[in-house]
């Protein structure tokens, strides 16, 4: 059991650690889309060819108050816009002014059937990504984390930055790797992006011969949960009795949900830092031992974002046979040493009977305006009036956007 001092110092060190990653005091702005704003514009983004995957992360990402306060009001996105007149930041702020017009202050467009094409915007990322090819269908998921990664890059403050944030498995003091993770991802990385949606991962590896844990950090953006995978882990979990708190009563509930292939959000965050066992084939290079050896492998959630992106990777086989029940409001402070309540803000669903490249995706997200509820269907944008059923029971919810509280 650590002793007081040494619970001290950990608490100290991971405060020390999140002040040096995440900088939440800078993107609290004094100007603020929220004061400025007496209703949402709510104006909609046309559809040109295949590209709901597009608008329905644009208006997800454009609903996000500190990210949207930063491009319509800080001064480095004009230095930027100087700087890369081409860039991708410069179509999206471009975007970011047609849905968030300053001549709109007090009109909500929501009767009105106002809505933008984002035609330059739309050439602009095909020109990038090759991926995004006008008239071709494309997954949500590939769009939300190529935005992140190339906004990222375009605002990055540090301009020499190595890519290469990959710290050495074999060192066995996880302080030690720890503080160079920390210092490395410093030097390399000072935007409004990583502030906003990077955490931290920690790998364990532990070698089964010799009994030595070695540690690994890595800063990542969205969490990525297979949902078949996550309902077998607690089907087997609960039917082996490990870890289980449960009476007999409330595990026969939660195992005949499971047959019924519901799963719970939280059990996404229990899948996600299961212990496994690397062997065989997969087994892991000791450098204690200096030869492959079996070891157990886990990944935790070390810190936790300002803005939590989820994505319920149903995959092609099992797209349809998992459903994922989650709540507004997510309690994560079992889950990272900067654990806390998390508020949905949006969620992106998925309409038809093919995989995620196919069908039609759809938004609905919370306006930080009037904290309402709107459904964004391309051009089309409308009231939600009750979560459960426009929400919960409106296609398949795909990709979850959570804010702390």
């Amino acid at each position: 059991m650590e002793s007081t001092n040494k619970k001290n110092m950990k608490s100290n060190e991971i405060n020390s650690a999140e002040e040096k990653i995440s900088k939440k005091n800078s993107i609290i702005r004094n100007k603020s889309i929220k004061y400025i704003y007496k209703n949402p514009p709510l104006i909609g983004l046309q559809n040109l060819g295949d590209i709901c995957y597009m608008n329905v992360v644009i208006q997800c990402l454009s609903n996000i108050e500190q990210l949207t306060n930063y491009f319509k009001y800080d001064s480095y996105i004009k230095e930027i816009i100087k700087e890369k007149p081409d860039s991708l930041t410069t179509s999206y702020k471009h975007i970011i002014d047609k849905l968030w017009p300053s001549n709109n202050k007090h009109i909500n467009s929501l009767n009105n059937n106002k809505y933008y094409p984002p035609r330059e915007f739309n050439k602009k990322i095909c020109s990038i990504n090759p991926l995004f090819e006008e008239n071709k269908p494309n997954d949500a998921k590939d769009f939300v984390d190529f935005m992140i990664w190339t906004l990222h890059k375009d605002l990055n403050i540090i301009k020499n930055n190595n890519n290469n944030m990959q710290n050495p498995i074999d060192i066995k003091n996880e302080q030690l790797v720890l503080q160079d993770f920390i210092t490395k991802y410093n030097e390399n990385n000072n935007s409004i992006i990583s502030d906003l949606f990077y955490r931290i991962d920690k790998s364990i590896a532990k070698c089964l011969k010799c009994q030595n844990s070695f540690y690994n950090f890595q800063g990542v953006g969205s969490l990525i949960i297979p949902l078949e995978p996550v309902r077998i882990f607690k089907l087997k979990e609960l039917q082996e009795n490990k870890n289980n708190i449960m009476n007999e009563k409330e595990k026969k509930f939660k195992i005949d949900l499971l047959n019924k292939n519901i799963i719970d959000i939280k059990d996404c965050f229990d899948y996600n830092q299961k212990i496994e066992i690397l062997s065989g084939n997969n087994a892991f290079h000791c450098s204690q031992c200096g030869e492959l050896c079996d070891m157990h492998w886990q990944t935790l959630l070390y810190t936790l974002p300002q803005i939590l992106i989820i994505n319920l990777n149903r995959g092609k086989a099992n797209m349809y046979k998992v459903k994922c029940q989650f709540k507004e409001i997510l309690d994560l402070n079992n889950y990272a040493n900067n654990g806390g309540i998390y508020e949905l803000i949006s969620v992106i669903t998925h309409l038809g009977e093919n995989d995620n490249n196919y069908g039609h995706f759809i938004a609905a997200c919370k306006s930080p305006i009037d904290n309402q509820w709107y459904r964004y269907n391309n051009a089309m944008i409308s009231n939600i009036s009750d979560f459960n059923k426009d929400i919960l029971n409106f296609g398949l919810p795909y990709i979850l956007f959570y804010k702390r509280k």
